[in-house]
């Protein structure tokens, strides 16, 4: 445990840590401010979220490829400092004035700035990479997920609670605190992960996210495909932005068991990629075939939850699916970044960061879904009583159907997604397998999954010793 704390990866997770921590307690009170802007309007409240979310994706689709390949120059040090200053700043404007105004303010200022998740991965790579033990990067990004997932127990709750005793301005306060307790954890304890002697000059080509796509891409179809599946998946944040204020519709949630919500999926994230990763990978599944489970069991549990008739059954769904599910994303990077090579890792990361920001699109589609979803039109064509603890806005209060409607659409929809991203995942494991022999260790080919998912499931069958 010692060495794990005095490791790059162990250092890394603490910054990781209490970067995610200084988001997760906001996560709650978000939605809630957004609403008493707008009067309590649902659905004008989730198409603000939604314009605000997609304008601070917009901004890092350009921003991220630039600071990941400038983080392969100048070293991962100074980038992640730039990035948490500029989270400094943005969280804590809410403090001070917190308007229509400073919401589109502050995801602009976090949209140039925030890149400190694909810089960290990169500190992982460049630490971790290692072409004769690939499980060995699969498990380094594990216990960042582990990390997350700490953060993501710990901040919802604490937020909810701390909001409806203090205000949302004192939470804002509170997480502006911990973005300047991670900058001193930075420049005390951690140390630069790239030597000089690996660091590229830096050219604009590489830079911006179209020449660098195709500088990746040309030289491995598969990973543009995988690339195109990992963007699917991706446009699950756009429902994320939703789900509280689609909770709150739908059962009458407010902040503290919203903050419930998303403590729980940090648990489910934290048994997911801290026992069962480390125990299924690459022992018994590799990591393409890990990945492939996973997607395919987030594609339910969306199904699950955009159907749950109640709060308790959605939270049974978080449960259930949410372990298998929280697997793929480090499995798949895993793939992506052994593909890749060592001294390329900074741009690489700055592309699928792209990548993974592009998706905002999903933030306001998926506000706009949700809209349509408890129309007047939905509303009338599937009545249902309010649930306690949820006052209708005053423009629909007297119609007859104040609630109802199908507040769960967004989530079905992104379950159809993550199906296509599977079966795109697919093949692109496959063409990757096929395109240099370097991959085959990491992503061996379809029949050879096939057959190793057989022999697992005759052990499990003559000994219980895996759970899937």
């Amino acid at each position: 445990m010692k060495d794990l704390l005095y490791s790059v990866t162990g250092r890394i997770c603490v910054v990781l840590f209490l970067d995610v921590l200084a988001f997760a307690v906001i996560i709650p009170v978000l939605p809630a401010m957004i609403l008493s802007m707008t009067n309590g309007d649902a659905s004008r409240a989730a198409v603000l979220q939604g314009a605000a979310a997609t304008l601070d994706g917009a901004l890092k689709f350009f921003m991220q490829p630039f600071l990941g390949r400038l983080s392969d120059t100048v070293g991962r040090k100074p980038i992640l400092a730039y990035s948490l200053i500029g989270s400094t700043f943005s969280f804590g404007l809410y403090v001070v004035s917190p308007s229509v105004e400073t919401l589109f303010i502050s995801h602009a200022l976090h949209g140039l700035s925030q890149c400190t998740f694909l810089i960290c991965m990169s500190c992982i790579s460049d630490d971790a990479h290692n072409p004769d033990d690939p499980s060995a990067l699969t498990h380094s990004f594990g216990l960042v997920g582990v990390a997350l997932g700490v953060a993501f127990v710990l901040g919802p709750i604490v937020g909810g609670a701390l909001s409806q005793q203090l205000g949302f301005r004192a939470v804002y306060a509170i997480s502006t605190g911990l973005f300047m307790l991670t900058f001193w954890a930075l420049a005390s304890f951690m140390k630069e992960t790239l030597p000089l002697e690996q660091r590229r000059p830096f050219t604009w080509k590489e830079a911006i996210p179209l020449r660098s796509a195709v500088d990746i891409y040309s030289k491995s179809k598969g990973l543009l495909v995988l690339s195109v599946a990992y963007f699917l998946c991706s446009l699950t944040m756009g429902v994320y932005g939703v789900w509280i204020i689609s909770s709150t519709v739908r059962y009458g949630w407010h902040e503290l068991m919203a903050g419930v919500l998303l403590s729980l999926n940090g648990v489910v994230v934290v048994i997911g990629q801290g026992v069962f990763l480390r125990a299924l990978v690459p022992r018994y599944l590799s990591e393409s075939t890990t990945a492939l489970i996973s997607y395919t069991a987030h594609a339910v549990l969306f199904v699950l939850v955009g159907l749950a008739p109640t709060g308790n059954m959605m939270l049974v769904a978080v449960v259930i699916a949410g372990i298998p599910s929280a697997l793929g994303e480090p499995a798949i990077k895993s793939v992506i970044s052994h593909a890749v090579a060592k001294d390329k890792q900074g741009a690489l990361q700055g592309l699928m960061g792209s990548v993974h920001t592009m998706a905002s699109i999903g933030a306001i589609m998926y506000s706009e879904l949700f809209k349509y979803g408890i129309s007047e039109e939905m509303r009338n064509s599937n009545p249902m009583p309010c649930p306690s603890g949820y006052t209708p806005p005053p423009e629909v209060a007297d119609s007859p159907n104040p609630c109802g409607g199908y507040p769960g659409l967004p989530f079905l929809v992104q379950a159809g997604f993550f199906f296509v991203a599977v079966v795109l995942m697919r093949k692109g494991f496959q063409m990757v397998a096929a395109e240099g022999e370097d991959f085959h260790s990491v992503a061996p080919s379809i029949d050879e999954e096939s057959s190793r998912l057989t022999e697992l499931h005759d052990i499990q069958a003559v000994n219980d010793r895996v759970a899937l």
